[in-house]
């Protein structure tokens, strides 16, 4: 799997985990110049946060950064007395 897919499958799961090394992996795709090493210290961020538990704080980030998606196709409404 290339870093862009990887990257795709585990960006708001690395959100979840800590905002520092989500903007760090999102430095480090800028601009699309992407190396063999880069890959690595992708898969190395990855592994390092399977031990990190989401904060109140990381988990309503994430929420909120998804939410962008789906609150185009809800009525105002809907989500109004949330």
């Amino acid at each position: 799997m290339n870093w862009q897919k990887v990257w795709a499958v585990n960006k708001y799961w690395v959100m979840s985990k800590s905002q520092q090394q989500y903007d760090y992996i999102r430095l480090l795709a800028k601009n699309n110049q992407w190396t063999p090493q880069k890959t690595q210290e992708l898969g190395n961020i990855i592994d390092s946060l399977e031990s990190v538990s989401p904060t109140k704080q990381t988990l309503t980030t994430t929420y909120q950064h998804i939410w962008r998606y789906f609150k185009k196709n809800v009525p105002m409404k809907s989500y109004i007395s949330i």
